[in-house]
């Protein structure tokens, strides 16, 4: 459903990904880590089309995305959910208003179908009806994670891609995330890319994790076989992490 096939990119003189070659699988959780500035983010932007590699294939859905033009993105787009560092949501606008607002652009609903549908959204992401008529500033941080989660959800996608989901987030309510994570996948059979950081993270909901170093994934593996890995680079990044 997902792979990138001998993918290269750079900027400027500096090689990020090199020769790179991936596979998701349908339902699967994959966990991508990484040093800052390794390509993890590269790699979600390119499965969306903001970026296109030098050279190499991205499949998405048996399309390959790298050969689209922003027209037929479009509809690629629609099939993915992204979940930012920052939750991203409208501040002017209530919570109610901001998950209905890829339902009224993309679909032709009734208000009371719109209503249904964004009630069935919070119940989704544990959150009361309650929270629909507050402003985000009105929420926590967790909170509005949650809501940007609601409305990543909101048109059905088949994949959702994580960048730093429970990053700024106290244990507790890094917990709760990794759960929804798990959840999304089990209720809707969603296909997820987590970039992260958060080894606790990586630990709860992935099926497969990949390290990126010098342009390419240094090691694809479970979570177990990952932190037994005796690769020197491997052990240096758990202990640093």
């Amino acid at each position: 459903m997902i792979e990138f096939k001998k993918v290269w990119k750079k900027f400027g003189e500096q090689v990020v990904l090199r020769d790179l070659s991936l596979k998701i699988e349908t339902g699967e959780i994959f966990f991508i880590l990484g040093r800052t500035g390794a390509g993890k983010t590269v790699l979600i932007r390119m499965l969306v089309g903001l970026l296109k590699p030098d050279a190499g294939e991205v499949w998405l859905s048996g399309e390959r995305v790298d050969l689209l033009n922003e027209e037929q993105l479009r509809a690629v787009r629609k099939k993915c959910g992204m979940i930012f560092q920052s939750p991203t949501l409208f501040d002017s606008i209530t919570v109610f208003e901001n998950i209905a607002f890829g339902l009224r652009r993309h679909f032709n609903l009734r208000e009371s179908e719109i209503e249904e549908r964004v009630l069935e959204l919070l119940r989704l992401v544990h959150l009361e009806p309650e929270v629909s008529g507050l402003l985000p500033s009105e929420l926590s941080f967790g909170m509005q994670k949650r809501v940007s989660l609601a409305r990543a959800i909101a048109l059905s996608p088949s994949y959702l891609l994580y960048d730093e989901p429970t990053t700024g987030l106290d244990p507790f309510t890094a917990r709760q995330i990794n759960q929804l994570i798990l959840e999304l996948k089990q209720k809707l059979g969603i296909t997820s890319i987590v970039v992260s950081h958060d080894l606790e993270s990586m630990r709860s909901v992935s099926d497969r994790v990949g390290l990126l170093e010098n342009g390419n994934f240094l090691l694809i593996a479970t979570p177990a076989e990952f932190e037994k890995s005796a690769d020197p680079f491997v052990r240096k990044f758990l202990e640093a992490c």
